[in-house]
């Protein structure tokens, strides 16, 4: 037994304290409100959900909401290097709504998303995005118009944010195409 800790101790003085935690996938979900979690607090907004449901499929990995309410994509481009630290694995992003509130349209949002997505991807991140044409579809899809999955019982443009149960059916909708780019990067490491 005092073999197999030495062996241990030895291993994490030679490799490193982050050599134990190889292993773990380092997600971002960065965006607006929506991603932030306006109206519920931070243990029931999308991020900390996904990651106990990707942690319940036996996946080890650390999620960090790096939503800021109102934001637009060129302010996200903007915070960039701060809202995604070197070392993240995968981006998963959710921006563009307000931008279109605002009156910038549906083009100037895909091409911002593009801008965003490749800078990303030049850092040697796997990026994923919401959205029209995206595998995972607009962050509300088929939910949007529902009052029961929203904190507002009453849509007003860029005031329709997700409940606790709202973020819990995202999850539940996302799992799927997630998993496996989560699974992917795991046996990288």
């Amino acid at each position: 037994m005092r073999l197999i800790m030495a062996a241990v101790l030895a291993g994490l003085v030679w490799c490193g304290p982050s050599a134990a935690l190889a292993r773990q996938v380092r997600i971002v979900v960065t965006g607006d409100s929506n991603i932030e979690g306006k109206g519920v607090s931070t243990s029931e907004a999308y991020p900390a959900q996904l990651e106990r449901a990707l942690r319940a499929k036996g996946l080890d990995v650390a999620v960090l909401n790096t939503g800021r309410n109102g934001d637009v994509t060129a302010g996200l481009m903007r915070r960039l290097d701060s809202a995604v630290p070197q070392g993240t694995d995968l981006v998963i992003v959710s921006i563009g709504i307000n931008d279109l509130t605002r009156g910038e349209t549906r083009e100037y949002v895909r091409e911002m998303n593009g801008k965003i997505r490749d800078t990303l991807k030049a850092r040697g991140m796997e990026v994923m995005l919401f959205g029209a044409n995206q595998p995972l579809k607009s962050f509300q899809d088929g939910i949007a118009e529902d009052p029961d999955f929203h904190v507002e019982k009453v849509r007003r443009p860029s005031q329709f944010h997700l409940n606790p149960q709202g973020y819990a059916h995202v999850v539940q909708r996302t799992l799927p195409v997630i998993m496996p780019v989560v699974k992917k990067l795991a046996a990288r490491k």
